[in-house]
């Protein structure tokens, strides 16, 4: 059997400095930005207020939202999230440090793989691409699972294929220890995946011998011993949490049809191109394929397209699609870009290209300004400013580009520029959060009971840093499709006692008829019984709050001095 051929560029000794300088400016890339905008909702909402209750509660082993068992994902995110709050407090940024640790250390292993491949030059540029995509930068300032099962995705990846190139079981030690680290992130995936690469691979190249060498046993034990804890301990203390997370959130999400955010099949084939505009761009033309064939050889360039190809194909059979999921596809699109990049310069199409783009998202901003919702005159004129300034700045770098012998550092500059003012722009313009009304925190005294009536604000207990679980009023029994109430209906199966806090509407009426002190939430435009005629004590954002205690009045509410109203 022929050993698989890639040819190498070793990396010099100067380089090793470079290198160490090179990759110091990606981490404080991916960590700068985290503080740019609240926490969004529903995702970030959820995701890092889980964490933040493991914290309050003290029980690290049952992710809970809202005090109720939350089992859709495994708990590597809620303990990264956990273990920083303890360290730094529960704040957005603090957040935002687990994904942003996730798309550090993809990036590192997208590094080391194409340095070790085609040298220092190569990882350098491979690695640009891959975090200053659109992409990858936001999924690493955005709280979710997707980035963190991802990073141990790629790692996995590219520690199997460096095993088989090298045969070292070092990187094959590594790489179980990451599929293991997947599956604590997202589930199964996390091995699905990586088997999906690369078993075909192996068999249509004739390297089905090399099956065994992969399956090593104490690889194999390696990846028992860190998931195999948390999911028998979790499984002894709730016998049905095997069916409700293999079969319900792993098998049935993937098949059914009965989930949120379907999308249509064309879906990631034009998304994940266009999110790491302006890369694909600068090259955009004829030889590309070859030329990043002549810098990776013949038969890794087919590896990495089958593993871009059959990750994409993966997440398109589903109708239910989120940006996020073919995040596993990023690294191997960055690795086949940067390398036609690195011997050919592009030609001054390309360079028009590359320029363009900024310059039309910057005139889509000032033309779509107008159209955004629920935004002031300063916010919007900061929205307009962001889009005057990439016009600028695509037409002034774009010139520079046009007469630079590598317009690669250009491309470089215009992409960075793309992605913080993207990412600032929707911290701007996103009225779903609550971040704003944290003064209605004021209204919670010790002993009220917070009340959302209808509806659940998925960042309003971490933007009011509560201990304590929120009565949630709906018509539970009436639950049947994909939502939040169906989240948390789900969390009733598992904890009854925590379930009290999931009030039916004859609840809620006993609470008014008790006289306890209560501060209920409703959106703007219900108002919820036995309030009728009484103005809200404060009206939010998103929602209007009335501090309730006994018969309702003007004069039952109590508070030390007038609250804000909301920013606007």
């Amino acid at each position: 059997m022929k050993p698989l051929v890639v040819p190498a560029l070793r990396p010099t000794p100067s380089d090793a400095g470079r290198d160490r300088w090179f990759f110091f400016t990606v981490m404080l890339w991916l960590l700068l930005f985290m503080a740019l905008r609240p926490l969004a909702v529903p995702d970030e909402g959820r995701y890092g207020e889980v964490g933040r209750w493991m914290t309050v509660s003290g029980d690290w082993l049952i992710p809970r939202e809202n005090g109720l068992p939350f089992f859709h994902k495994p708990p590597l995110v809620y303990w990264l999230d956990a273990t920083f709050y303890t360290l730094f407090g529960a704040k957005p940024w603090v957040a935002r440090l687990a994904p942003a640790l996730a798309g550090i250390v993809a990036s590192a292993g997208l590094f080391w793989f194409t340095r070790r491949r085609i040298g220092s030059a190569g990882a350098r540029l491979a690695t640009t691409v891959f975090a200053t995509s659109l992409l990858v930068f936001g999924s690493s300032q955005y709280v979710n699972h997707d980035m963190m099962v991802a990073c141990w995705i790629s790692v996995a990846l590219f520690g199997f294929i460096d095993a088989l190139l090298t045969r070292e079981r070092a990187p094959l030690f590594v790489a179980y220890a990451a599929c293991a680290l997947g599956v604590l992130s997202k589930g199964l995936i996390g091995v699905a995946l990586p088997g999906m690469v690369l078993l075909p691979w192996l068999l249509t190249t004739g390297r089905w011998r090399q099956i065994g060498f992969l399956l090593n046993p104490w690889g194999i034990l390696l990846f028992a011993a860190i998931v195999t804890p948390w999911f028998l301990l979790v499984q002894q203390r709730y016998p049905d949490f095997f069916h409700y997370f293999f079969i319900e959130q792993q098998f049935n999400r993937y098949t059914s049809g009965n989930f949120n955010n379907k999308q249509p099949w064309w879906f990631y084939v034009v998304l994940l191109p266009f999110l790491f505009f302006p890369w694909p761009l600068l090259a955009a033309r004829r030889g590309a394929w070859n030329d990043a064939r002549s810098v990776l050889g013949r038969e890794m360039a087919l590896l990495m397209a089958w593993w871009l190809v059959g990750i994409t194909v993966f997440f398109t059979l589903p109708p239910s699609k989120l940006v996020g999921y073919i995040l596993p596809a990023s690294p191997p699109l960055a690795l086949l870009l940067a390398a036609s990049l690195l011997r050919q310069q592009p030609g001054r199409l390309q360079r028009i290209l590359v320029l363009l783009f900024p310059v039309l998202l910057g005139v889509g901003l000032l033309v779509g300004a107008r159209h955004v919702q629920h935004v002031g005159a300063d916010d919007l004129n900061l929205i307009r400013g962001i889009g005057a300034a990439m016009v600028a700045a695509g037409i002034l770098i774009g010139t520079q580009m046009l007469r630079a012998a590598d317009p690669r550092p250009g491309t470089l500059l215009l992409s960075a520029i793309c992605c913080v003012a993207l990412v600032a722009t929707v911290g701007i313009a996103d009225r779903k959060n609550n971040s704003r009304d944290a003064a209605v925190g004021q209204l919670l005294t010790p002993g009220t009971q917070l009340v959302f009536y209808r509806a659940y604000w998925m960042d309003l207990p971490f933007v009011l840093q509560i201990h304590q679980q929120v009565a949630v009023v709906n018509s539970w029994s009436e639950i049947r499709t994909d939502s939040v109430a169906m989240e948390q209906l789900d969390g009733k199966r598992f904890d009854k006692a925590a379930a009290g806090a999931l009030w039916e509407e004859q609840d809620y009426q006993r609470a008014i008829a008790s006289g306890r002190p209560l501060l209920i939430l409703s959106a703007r435009t219900v108002t919820p019984p036995g309030l009728e005629g009484i103005a809200p004590t404060y009206r939010g954002q998103n929602f209007n709050a009335w501090r309730f205690s006994g018969t309702p009045s003007a004069g039952s509410v109590q508070t030390s001095s007038p609250l804000p109203a909301p920013a606007q």
